[in-house]
């Protein structure tokens, strides 16, 4: 995304952290975190497989027991989880999308809003 936008012309500058990919330092100190995050995830990941493969020699399968075997009563409480998060994930992002709806809804139904809004943004 970086290169992209350097080669457009357009640099990266964070409001919140010392990024500012106009300085050779902000450059490095963005190419840091990255190198950081991808050990993290990759990190993450070894331990992930690793507990798997733990749990497997012990005869445990991974997951949940419910879900695995389709019990209704746990299909039921992962989809409420799931909208409530959902929920919350719309909620929290509002600002950021909200004036946009407010901007194009009178010109626009509720069907088509959707389809429109993310060429219009």
């Amino acid at each position: 995304m970086i290169e992209t936008l350097t080669e457009r012309g357009a640099h990266f500058r964070s409001l919140r952290d010392p990024i500012d990919t106009t300085t050779p330092q902000g450059m490095f100190s963005l190419q840091v975190l990255g190198a950081v995050a991808q050990l993290e995830r990759a990190l993450i990941s070894e331990r992930t497989k690793a507990g798997i493969k733990a749990a497997k020699a012990k005869g445990r399968l991974p997951g949940n027991p419910g879900i695995r075997e389709r019990r209704p009563e746990a299909l039921a409480k992962m989809t409420e989880v799931q909208k409530a998060a959902y929920g919350a994930r719309v909620q929290a992002s509002a600002s950021q999308w909200l004036t946009t709806v407010r901007r194009m809804r009178p010109d626009h139904t509720w069907t088509t809003l959707p389809r429109c809004s993310s060429n219009a943004a």
